[in-house]
């Protein structure tokens, strides 16, 4: 193998190291460098030498990037899924509270049950982030309908409203539904 690399490359041109030829180039500054390794196999075909590269790194560059684009993409969509989930429980919060204020306001009747529902559902349709999905909106009023009859001055009325969000992406990597809840409460006028 070396007389094969000092025809070819020239004597001055390769060094061997326990088996393996180190080519050296001799940079500006002066003085032989070791530069590229290469390993080689000899192997007669034909009665010909050949040389058979063994390590080869063509192709590194994007195995490592196929691998690193994963996580960077799990990370990624991670951010953008919890900021998500972090906007919706805003949207749910202030639906609870529109829907609380609506129902504490002094109006002869005062709103139902159903009516404060259809606000924080309004609400929440107009601005919660879905994706389509069908999560239903879950919205209790405390005290009862029946209940909130009369002179309620100073009463307390309380609002919870519940949504299972789903995450889009992470849902496949065993993230499932979280349900978030917002409760507002008000003193009746």
């Amino acid at each position: 193998m070396e007389s094969f690399l000092h025809e070819k490359m020239g004597p001055k041109s390769w060094e061997f190291l326990d088996g393996r030829a180190i080519r050296l180039f001799q940079p500006y500054f002066g003085g032989l460098v070791a530069g590229h390794v290469f390993t080689y196999e000899t192997a007669k075909i034909g009665g010909t030498m050949k040389r058979i590269l063994l390590r080869d790194e063509r192709g590194a560059a994007a195995l490592e990037f196929a691998i690193i684009s994963v996580v960077l993409l799990m990370i990624v969509f991670g951010v953008i899924e919890f900021g998500i989930l972090m906007f919706d429980k805003q949207v749910l919060t202030n639906a609870s509270r529109e829907g609380t204020r609506a129902g504490i306001v002094m109006r002869v009747p005062r709103l139902s049950d159903t009516d404060i529902e259809g606000i924080v559902e309004a609400h929440a349709q107009e601005y919660m982030v879905s994706f389509g999905t069908s999560s239903t909106l879950t919205t209790t009023v405390t005290p009862v309908e029946a209940s909130r009859v009369g002179n309620l001055f100073g009463t307390e009325l309380k609002v919870t409203v519940t949504y299972p969000f789903d995450f889009l992406v992470l849902s496949g990597f065993g993230l499932g539904p979280i349900t978030l809840t917002a409760e507002t409460r008000m003193l009746m006028e």
